[in-house]
């Protein structure tokens, strides 16, 4: 009895306080003894013929420039400053308490590895501030080098952060020591947190996952560190994000600015501000072990494309998990309504309709609300939320509120669109399915077509979209089915019933819901845009391969050209990121080749016309959007 009860409150003890602590020297020292680096770092010895010495110096430096110096002191008088400023700026935190309740218990069987969204620099202070405020040790955080610059750099240690590099490709001394680091946190039981997106989000959505540090915690799974690992997917949005200008800028071409000292000289124009609501949600623990149960994978005895197939479907599993749990805010609402509009002007009522249309079909899916959306109404002109945060737009100049013979109208100037969409974004994927459903009907001169004209369609929008959206894991044929089956039950389609994919039934958009159909579909319409401007900036690489930051230069100065010329209709398809995706997109498929730093054209698109049927390809799914 008295040894149950010990470890039963050792593991109540670690969940709340993590592990024993210790100096970051000694951290180093420990992970310097770990039996798989020393091998590695002999082997490179080796082959670079140099000392093993030479080589571990090499990686005591790197894990030096990587290691964390956790100071629990610094962190408790960080904290109290944390919350005078969140105080301040935002009108409330609000968090999923039932969420961390069930990562807790999570963390008493197995390590958390906590995988936040990634919006703002505020989202490694928010959650290290959200367990603290709870009583619970903060995680060792992976940060990005950039941001390791004086005095943020020697602040954010202290906090618990420990760097990564970038890009350390061809650096196996470097690579190794990583790994070796990730090994050791995880023997040593410390909450993890890293961000799978890589960096911040310029378009607002969720970006597709980088494999690398996911890849390092399966190693150290596999190499026995833990018996498992628990990964809890994060979502934090904000009713108004603190960097949606610079974001927007970067989204129309302007360069990335570089994190300095300069930045943080904009703190005090910050802290004069109010910035709305913070919501942090957490969806169910995923834990390793039963994960790679699912999947037939054996740690034991494995091959090395089997754990990569792991590492996919584990980063894609965390990625949807965070979607899935994103709030849906005013703000996110309001700005996806007025966007999917392309005439002049929307009426109150046309906004309404498309509010109330938003909220049902995120209902459907289970999405979370914030508390404001709970309480008030659609109602743009009535008080209550959507008007409050019209109001604010209009007040940034964001938005254009006119009244003509006593109905109102909402305008979108052309220079704010890319600054909504970053917020339209945000829960863009909670109506991803339903918006490829609607273009691919669409795209039916009648709007109407058997399944087996239908579903080929979906797969095309679906699959060329796979770079910018998380789609759930489940076939897509059963995926159409609950989806015809749901715009069937709100009126917006004809479907027979019970639904049988191999009769020649037609499936058809009823006449009087065209309008909101077209509507659901122009909610990707920006990203089908610049998937089609940048295929007709491809004649740049008929003279010949070009790097690609050069190619992504010509892809927007084509797109500022066709814009002007009035041939495309979404100001915000002018991206900078959606152009970068669209060309590792256009490698995936075998469109583009790779030859060294630069690309050319695959041998199916060195035909001008080829690449043209294509282009004419994604317009069918555009369709007239007025």
């Amino acid at each position: 009895v008295r040894g149950a009860l010990g470890v039963g409150l050792a593991r109540e003890l670690r969940a709340v306080v993590g592990p024993p602590l210790k100096p970051a020297d000694r951290l180093v020292d420990e992970t310097l003894r770990d039996r798989r680096l020393r091998s590695e770092l002999a082997e490179v010895a080796a082959e670079q013929r140099r000392t093993e010495e030479q080589v571990q110096q090499e990686a005591r430096r790197a894990l030096r420039e990587i290691a964390a110096r956790y100071s629990p002191a610094w962190i408790d008088g960080a904290n109290a400053i944390a919350r005078w400023v969140f105080n301040r700026i935002y009108d409330g935190v609000f968090v999923d308490e039932e969420g961390l309740r069930r990562a807790a218990e999570a963390s008493k069987k197995a390590p958390l590895v906590l995988c936040p969204t990634h919006r703002s620099h505020v989202d490694y202070l928010l959650v290290s501030h959200v367990l603290l405020e709870r009583g619970i040790t903060p995680p060792l955080v992976a940060a990005g080098a950039n941001l390791s610059f004086w005095p943020i750099g020697p602040i954010f240690r202290r906090g618990g952060a420990f760097f990564i590099r970038r890009s350390f490709k061809g650096d196996r001394v470097y690579g190794a020591a990583l790994s070796a680091y990730v090994r050791k946190i995880c023997r040593d039981g410390y909450t993890q947190e890293f961000y799978p997106e890589g960096g911040r989000t310029r378009t607002g959505r969720i970006l597709q996952p980088k494999y690398g540090l996911i890849g390092m915690e399966i190693d150290a799974w596999i190499a026995g560190a833990r018996d498992d690992l628990c990964f809890v997917p994060i979502a934090i949005d904000y009713a108004k994000l603190i960097e949606a200008r610079s974001y927007a800028r970067e989204m129309a071409g302007g360069e990335k600015q570089k994190e300095s000292i300069k930045g943080l000289l904009k703190t005090p124009a910050v802290l004069r501000s109010r910035w709305g609501q913070v919501h942090l949600q957490v969806d169910e623990p995923i834990s390793l072990a039963a994960f790679a149960r699912t999947r037939g994978f054996d740690p034991a005895n494995h091959t090395p494309e089997e754990k990569k197939a792991l590492v996919r479907a584990l980063a894609h599993r965390i990625a949807y998990g965070m979607g899935r749990v994103q709030t849906i805010t005013p703000t996110a609402l309001v700005c996806a309504a007025l966007l999917g509009h392309h005439r002049r002007g929307c009426s109150a009522a046309e906004l309404q309709a498309r509010i109330a249309l938003l909220r049902r079909l995120a209902r459907s899916r289970g999405a979370r609300f914030s508390a404001l959306l709970e309480r008030g109404g659609d109602d743009p002109v009535a008080s209550g939320p959507i008007h409050e945060t019209l109001a604010s737009l209009a007040e940034d100049g964001q938005v254009t509120i006119r009244t003509v013979d006593g109905e109102t109208f909402y305008q979108v100037p052309e220079e704010a669109r890319s600054f909504l969409a970053f917020y339209k974004n945000n829960i863009v994927h909670h109506f991803e399915e339903e918006s490829i459903l609607a273009a691919a009907l669409l795209s039916f001169p009648e709007g109407a077509a058997t399944w087996g004209e239908l579903l080929p369609r979906v797969a095309f929008v679906s699959r060329l979209l796979k770079r910018e959206l998380s789609f759930r894991p489940a076939p897509l044929e059963s995926i159409v089915e609950r989806k015809l089956d749901l715009l069937g039950g709100m009126g917006l389609v004809d479907a027979p019933t019970p639904f049988e994919p191999e009769a020649e039934a037609r499936i058809a958009a009823r006449p009087e819901a065209l309008e909101p159909l077209r509507f659901l579909r122009n909610l990707l319409a920006e990203v089908m845009e610049s998937y089609q401007v940048a295929v007709g900036a491809l004649d740049a690489l008929e003279a010949g391969p070009m790097e690609t930051r050069d190619l992504v230069r010509r892809m927007l100065d084509h797109a500022r050209r066709v814009y002007l010329a009035g041939h495309l209709q979404c100001a915000e398809a002018i991206s900078r990121p959606t152009f970068e995706k669209a060309i590792s997109w256009m490698e995936d498929e075998g469109h583009l080749v790779r030859e060294e730093k630069r690309v050319a054209l695959g041998a199916d698109w060195r035909d001008r016309e080829a690449r043209a049927r294509f282009g004419r390809e994604i317009g069918r799914y555009l369709g007239d959007r007025a």
